[in-house]
């Protein structure tokens, strides 16, 4: 029976910041993890095996993602951390350092957090979407200096798992309009810190590629060709696309010679708002309900899904991976949105009574 016993010591040895949360509530996380393992691993590998198959198609499988994201909505939920142990195997990331840093991590986005969008939930998404889209560029980039390594799809899975962490249902924006660069992201990081270098990653390089990631997530100010998604685009055009010199500022000019660091912040860029843009229109009129629930007391409506998909989607998927996941769904979810603005611009249902959680074709 695989046990996390190792990993309590490190989980325990810290004092979490109290804006985020308590001692017990880091306790109550591992508690539950570990009560609740086994289950979830058999669970984990029963039903997410899809993600795998030799035989791809893309709407059986974004039908089994959307099936599957419904069922842990609606029925039991696996923990974050048995997603990544089956990640881990799956990738056969072996060094011992790297995997509980990973592991760690996971238990960290366990630690409940109740804002209505930036949730325990959206972690897992966001993480299992990581999981899916590095599944298919390294079957793209097979024996290609572009497939990620072992260290670096470890350092991957925990930038998914913590780049939320703590997140506290505000954007970087205060209320007085005054925009925080990077203020959500940076707290994260700065939370998960202590926790990653007690597991072993201690190493500044490690670290520093971790904290970059994060700040590859955030998109705002929105439309900003200096915001930190616009700027990693930019290197990504570079160093894949054009070869155009990016004009990088702040914590991002390091991309400018890193290669691989802007495809992997690109990844993870992707697969945050994959479950949001890239599976089904019913998906992204729910998760546009929880996030508008979130910033404020206005209903979900077309008009805020197309600046979703405008704004921070910028209407496509840049990598070859999240071209060949989402970008067939995108442009349908797109098409839809602008049906519903056509027909009266009408607000969503509640999450409760969403199409996507009820099953409903429309």
């Amino acid at each position: 029976m695989l046990s996390l016993k190792p990993l309590k010591d490190t989980i325990l040895s810290q004092t979490p910041d109290a804006s985020w949360a308590t001692y017990e509530a880091v306790l109550e996380a591992l508690g539950k993890v570990t009560v609740h393992l086994e289950p979830d691993l058999l669970d984990v590998k029963n039903s997410t095996r899809f993600v795998f198959a030799e035989d791809w198609d893309l709407q059986r499988h974004t039908r089994s993602m959307v099936d599957l994201f419904r069922s842990w909505h609606n029925d039991k939920v696996p923990s974050l951390t048995a997603i990544c142990i089956f990640a881990v195997d799956h990738f056969g990331l072996n060094d011992e350092v790297m995997k509980n840093c990973v592991l760690v991590a996971s238990i960290l986005a366990e630690v409940e957090n109740r804002v209505p969008y930036h949730n325990n939930m959206h972690y897992r998404n966001v993480t299992f979407q990581l999981i899916n889209v590095i599944v298919h560029h390294n079957k793209i980039y097979e024996g290609s200096d572009d497939a990620l390594t072992k260290k670096q799809i470890a350092i991957l899975l925990m930038a998914a798992c913590v780049h939320d962490l703590g997140h506290d249902g505000r954007g970087n924006t205060d209320g007085e309009g005054v925009h925080h660069p990077s203020r959500v992201e940076k707290i994260s990081f700065e939370l998960a810190r202590p926790y990653l270098c007690e597991a072993g990653c201690g190493n500044e390089g490690d670290l520093s590629d971790i904290q970059t990631l994060l700040l590859c997530t955030d998109a705002s100010p929105l439309m900003d060709p200096d915001n930190p998604v616009s700027q990693m685009k930019t290197a990504y055009h570079y160093h894949f696309i054009d070869g155009k010199e990016p004009q990088l500022k702040d914590d991002l000019a390091v991309l400018k010679d890193r290669r691989d660091l802007t495809l992997m912040g690109l990844l993870l860029h992707e697969a945050d708002i994959a479950t949001s843009a890239g599976l089904h229109y019913n998906v992204t009129k729910f998760e546009t309900q929880l996030y508008r629930d979130e910033v404020g007391p206005d209903k979900a409506r077309p008009t805020h899904v197309i600046e979703f998909l405008d704004r921070i989607c910028q209407k496509q998927m840049l990598s070859e991976a999240g071209k060949k996941l989402y970008a067939r769904n995108l442009e349908a979810i797109y098409f839809r949105t602008k049906e519903a603005i056509e027909e009266g611009d009408l607000p969503y249902k509640r999450p409760e009574n969403s199409d996507f959680l009820n099953n409903v074709n429309s």
